[in-house]
């Protein structure tokens, strides 16, 4: 306000001065600039005209003018009139500069770097044009040499906001996420409210798995500019990695409706669909997806893993196919050899398991995949041995122990089969266990104890009622008055 009341009271004594001589240009120039503070740019470029129709070589007019030109974002005009200046005056710093920033904002980077060369060779110390420098080296990555930049800059002035604030950028950009939230803190020291910081800030703390304090800072983005840049996507990214589905699911829809072609929302919104076993809708996101990136290996692979769900298991096939990267990409092989399985390949499903196995003779997936597979087409020799394997080195895992524990029962070892079925109800009140082990007691003649267990699992599922009644191993109880408890 005060400022602003400056400026009328300046209008005032120009004014005054111009209705004597109307011609004053110094009145003229400086009337201008104050227009121009107070952002009147068309009254701002008629007191500049007017003094370049007294003077067209006016190069301070012809400079001011080219700055509201670039303030309203005209840079064709500006680039005109700093040209006509250059002509004037080749060493006219100011213009150079400017020439060099419309440049940069066009994207011209090479033709900006060129003029920053230029001012940078007759004066080497120029703060504005070095920081400039690393903001286009940033923009083509070139990291390394946008940090060298900034560090020229913050070496002369250790509080340039805008070097802090691209450094932490450019650290990011790195992958040195720990120094990019260092950087971004220094900068929010001195403008708590710098949103770029904030947001490089919040992206670094999602990276280092910080998602409390992510969420906090992106919070207070929303509260100074709603839906600033991505901040949005990465609201519901955050949401979605505390496996808070619903409310992530809700923040995507609502950036989709202000940003409802951004590919990677819609993606994750399909994610989300699918951890919520809305198959069909996450589908329709992954096909939104490779309508505009066919090739895309996420979108693929889960809507692989989407009709695998639904039981379209040759749809999924042919989805896993597409994926450029299948071939080298383990956890894709292990689904695709999955689906086969399920579709009855089962040869081809393990020719991929020996295939990752071949590279990576240790990789646990695949062995336990195996080792399941094998179990469940009878081949219990082969499968035994590769379950050890894996319990060798995942000694709790639960499915490899309930496979090996079924492939003991059938081969008669119920005592070595009871062990394993013992350990796994410390895990879980599992029902198919339950259900295995009263078995496995019976056959080795404990019946109270094998009756205990199968009443266990009828409490937790009762279908197991209709399953114990039709099992030959149990028929030899029809009369024992506690199996007919069971069925009370």
């Amino acid at each position: 306000m005060a400022a602003c009341k400056r400026h009328n009271d300046a209008l005032v004594c120009f004014e005054k001065v111009l209705t004597v001589n109307p011609s004053n240009t110094n009145a003229l120039y400086q009337k201008g600039l104050a227009l121009s503070s107070l952002s009147q740019d068309s009254a701002a470029l008629h007191c500049f005209d007017k003094i370049l129709s007294l003077n067209p070589s006016n190069v301070d007019a012809l400079y001011q003018k080219a700055r509201v030109f670039m303030s309203s974002s005209k840079y064709h005009d500006a680039l005109d009139l700093l040209d006509k200046i250059t002509t004037i005056d080749n060493n006219h710093l100011l213009a150079t500069f400017a020439k060099a920033v419309i440049f940069e904002e066009l994207g011209y980077y090479e033709e900006a770097l060129k003029h920053l060369g230029q001012i940078l060779e007759k004066s080497p110390d120029h703060i504005d044009s070095i920081f400039h420098k690393g903001k286009i080296l940033y923009n083509i990555k070139k990291f390394d040499t946008a940090i060298s930049c900034f560090d020229s800059v913050l070496e002369s002035k250790c509080n340039h906001l805008g070097s802090l604030c691209y450094k932490a950028k450019a650290l990011y950009g790195l992958g040195m996420f720990q120094d990019s939230i260092a950087y971004a803190n220094r900068a929010l020291v001195l403008d708590a409210k710098d949103l770029e910081s904030m947001y490089t800030k919040s992206l670094a703390l999602i990276k280092t798995g910080k998602y409390d304090d992510a969420l906090s800072c992106l919070q207070q983005i929303q509260h100074i500019r709603e839906w600033y840049r991505d901040t949005g996507y990465y609201l519901g990214t955050c949401m979605m990695h505390k496996n808070k589905f619903e409310q992530a699911l809700v923040i995507f829809e609502q950036f989709l409706k202000k940003r409802p072609t951004h590919t990677e929302c819609i993606l994750h919104k399909g994610i989300i669909l699918s951890h919520l076993d809305k198959y069909e809708e996450s589908i329709a996101c992954f096909d939104a997806v490779l309508n505009k990136d066919p090739d895309n290996t996420l979108a693929l692979s889960h809507k692989g893993n989407a009709l695998y769900k639904l039981g379209e298991y040759e749809n999924a096939y042919q989805c896993f196919n597409k994926i450029k990267t299948a071939e080298s990409d383990v956890e894709i092989l292990v689904t695709k050899a999955d689906v086969l399985s399920v579709m009855g390949r089962h040869d081809e499903s393990l020719k991929i398991f020996d295939q990752i196995l071949q590279t990576d003779p240790g990789n646990l997936t695949a062995l336990k995949n195996k080792a399941l597979l094998l179990a469940n087409i009878g081949n219990h020799s082969d499968s035994l041995e590769i379950a050890n394997k894996v319990l060798q080195i995942q000694k709790n895992d639960y499915e490899v122990l309930l496979s090996k524990a079924r492939i003991l029962q059938i081969l008669g070892k119920h005592g070595e089969a009871l062990t394993i079925f013992d350990q796994l109800t410390l895990f879980a009140e599992d029902p198919s266990v339950l259900f295995d082990k009263s078995k496995s007691l019976l056959l080795l003649g404990k019946v109270s104890d094998a009756l205990e267990a199968l009443g266990a699992a009828v409490q937790i599922e009762p279908g197991y009622k209709q399953i114990a009644a039709k099992d030959p191993i149990f028929a030899r109880l029809a009369l024992n008055p506690q199996f007919k408890a069971v069925f009370a």
